[in-house]
């Protein structure tokens, strides 16, 4: 059963049809429900769905799970709904401590373009704000420390 609702799965999975099909998917795997590891099987399929397709909706999800598990329904989206949150905040710290660094790295690069080359240096900044690749803004920073010019330091981030 597990390897027909995973074919089933993948056949449908970019279908509009999804949504309708979710619920006899999961019925296949209603025998699974009663183990542990049965639950983490339908919590992956429920993150494959939710993941992979753009036509299901959470709603879509917790609808066809309370329709093929009655009992169990309560207790399996609460747990899907929970890790999907974690890792949203997870990524999202992450992509707020990302931009933190960049717009710090930025500011300090700023104040360096300016002390060291004034106006010129600052003509820069336009394009190293364009640069999302912190390695990229580092190796900026450390050539700083031997640049001569201002073209010396657009060397460093255009590659050449």
């Amino acid at each position: 059963m597990l390897l027909r609702a995973t074919l089933l799965a993948l056949k449908h999975i970019h279908n509009g049809d999804l949504p309708a099909r979710a619920p006899g998917i999961l019925a296949l795997l209603r025998d699974l429900a009663q183990s542990q590891s049965g639950l983490e099987q339908i919590e992956a399929f429920l993150r494959y769905f939710a993941a992979g397709s753009d036509k299901v909706t959470g709603a879509d999800l917790e609808r066809a799970v309370e329709e093929v598990f009655p009992e169990q329904g309560d207790a399996i989206m609460p747990t899907v709904y929970e890790k999907w949150v974690q890792k949203g905040l997870k990524e999202g710290r992450q992509e707020g401590r990302q931009e933190g660094r960049q717009q710090g790295l930025l500011e300090g690069l700023e104040l360096a373009l300016d002390i060291k080359f004034g106006m010129a240096g600052l003509s820069l900044l336009p394009e190293l704000r364009d640069i999302k690749e912190l390695s990229r803004l580092e190796a900026v920073k450390q050539a700083l420390k031997t640049a001569h010019t201002p073209d010396e330091v657009r060397r460093i981030y255009q590659g050449a």
